[in-house]
């Protein structure tokens, strides 16, 4: 019992991101990163009750992957405005 307790009291090594996410290696942070620069961008992120992005590949890409988890009448939008957040216009 005394191994489940210590590990959930850990401190993540990189602090936490929103909702105390916690950050347990560069790429936990760098994937922070990208979701801070599309909620600063007035964007979504994918909640259990609200359609909007997710950020996947944290493991073993050197690229992230951006998708949006809504309606298919509204993906094209949404990935455009993702894509605003990186490309000049």
């Amino acid at each position: 019992m005394s191994g489940w307790r210590s590990s959930c009291t850990r401190v993540a090594s990189l602090g936490y991101g929103q909702g105390r996410r916690p950050l347990w290696s560069e790429r936990n942070r760098d994937a922070e990163r990208v979701r801070d620069i599309l909620r600063g961008a007035g964007l979504v992120e994918f909640g259990d009750t609200r359609p909007g992005f997710v950020i996947g590949g944290g493991r073993v890409s050197t690229s992230f992957l951006v998708a949006y988890t809504g309606p298919g009448r509204d993906a094209a939008m949404e990935v455009a405005a993702y894509r605003r957040c990186w490309l000049p216009s």
